[in-house]
């Protein structure tokens, strides 16, 4: 796995984060539609996916192959569950945790 493979499922983790922000948020109790939509977590979330969108396209892909990005982005559904169950303490259920052996899995064969 070269640098930019890695900073890549590095950008990954840092959306997977985003995304558990987000969903925080959502979990919220909100005083009206405006301050669901327009708060400092869903702000800063949207910022951060923004700011890893930019440096994925800017930098990253690159240096990467087409197909090799596309595995790579599969470690986001690995990610938020794992996420989930640390922060939120969401329960890991059956199925899962197998979809998250078969994404794991797929990502070996696929480098193969």
């Amino acid at each position: 796995m070269n640098g930019y493979a890695i900073a890549f499922v590095f950008m990954v983790f840092i959306s997977s984060l985003s995304q558990i922000l987000l969903k925080i948020s959502a979990n919220e109790e909100h005083t009206s539609n405006i301050t669901y939509m327009i708060n400092w977590k869903v702000i800063v979330s949207y910022a951060v996916y923004f700011g890893v969108t930019l440096i994925n396209t800017l930098f990253i892909y690159k240096g990467l192959q087409l197909s090799s990005i596309s595995m790579l982005e599969s470690f986001g559904y690995i990610f938020v569950p794992v996420l989930s169950w640390i922060f939120l303490k969401e329960k890991l259920q059956k199925r899962q945790i197998f979809g998250i052996v078969l994404i794991v899995a797929g990502v070996v064969l696929f480098s193969l």
